[in-house]
């Protein structure tokens, strides 16, 4: 028949009474297989993709648990930096010491298969959605989502390096929002349209008050506003604490943040990233289309990841240094 390769030149079907050195392969081929099926199964269980290299620490973690100064859930510490290898071919972003890359490179994590949750503790899931290679260990506060889980980290950072002074966001009805007047007792308080900072109560600078201020900033800031708060970045000049905030209401807008990057010889990169969502729920990585924890992030025109649309270079921020 035309298009068709004669019978002769067909496979034929093993005898399966018939030893031989073809049985021999088959059997030896289908070993490889059931091997490397278990293997594969057994690194996404254990929350390491394959083809990672595992990253070491001879001298001990550059940060401990105590750089963390949320409740923790969890009593170790294990960074991302642990738990997550390099890919093959892949170095990492090299990070100056107690800098805002660093700190986000040895964020702490919840144990492997940790499920994401709400405020109220419940664990979150959605049809179709990877599991995270890794949540991390930080308290859920209401209204937490996603330009939140930023702004919480970028706080938490600050008032851990001892930069007081800086920690000050734009607020979404105009206006600033600072650690600096919250401590000193000042509230924002709608006034004629806009946001304004008023005296309201007396002057703190305890972890308590803290708190109390970012659940201020969660309530007065979104997308919106963080997209102003950071500066146009570029993707040839990716760093990590890099941001992406697509403004807009409810599901429209979304941010999300890269927590540690990883480049091969010809400058392709490779991302770590983080985001919050709504409801109000773990921080947490994602995970790429592929199994992976690192996501394909440049060269290209735009990314994406698993539930998300494409996020376009034009929408790339990052904090003042």
């Amino acid at each position: 028949e035309p298009g068709k390769p004669d019978a002769e030149a067909r496979p034929q079907p093993l005898d399966p009474n018939v030893p031989g050195p073809g049985r021999r392969v088959l059997r030896i081929a289908l070993a490889a297989a059931v091997v490397a099926v278990g293997a594969c199964a057994f690194f996404q269980w254990a929350g390491v993709a394959p083809r990672e290299v595992a990253r070491t620490f001879p001298n001990g973690y550059p940060r401990r648990s105590a750089d963390y100064a949320w409740h923790r859930h969890t009593r170790s510490y294990t960074p991302i930096a642990s738990r997550i290898g390099i890919p093959a071919g892949f170095h990492e972003v090299p990070v100056e010491p107690g800098s805002w890359p660093e700190w986000l490179r040895f964020l702490p994590l919840m144990p492997a298969h940790s499920p994401i949750r709400g405020a109220d503790g419940r664990p979150l899931g959605w049809p179709g959605i990877p599991a995270p290679p890794g949540v991390v260990d930080m308290d859920v506060r209401r209204n937490q989502e996603c330009a939140d889980t930023i702004l919480r980290l970028r706080a938490e950072y600050l008032r851990w390096a001892g930069h007081d002074d800086r920690l000050a966001f734009s607020l979404a009805g105009g206006g600033t929002i600072s650690w600096a007047d919250w401590r000193r007792g000042m509230r924002p308080v709608p006034v004629g349209g806009r946001v304004r900072m008023v005296r309201m109560a007396g002057p703190s600078e305890s972890r308590q008050s803290f708190e109390a201020f970012l659940d201020a900033v969660f309530n007065w800031c979104n997308t919106d506003s963080l997209s102003g708060d950071g500066i146009p970045a570029t993707p040839e000049d990716l760093r990590i604490g890099d941001f992406v905030s697509r403004p807009g209401a409810g599901a429209r807008g979304h941010a999300m943040m890269i927590v540690d990057l990883a480049v091969d010889a010809d400058g392709n990169r490779r991302a770590l990233i983080l985001q919050g969502a709504m409801p109000a729920q773990s921080a947490h990585l994602l995970r790429a289309s592929t199994g992976s924890a690192w996501i394909p992030i440049y060269p290209a025109p735009c990314f994406s990841v698993p539930g998300w649309r494409e996020f376009t270079w034009d929408l790339l921020r990052r904090f003042d240094p």
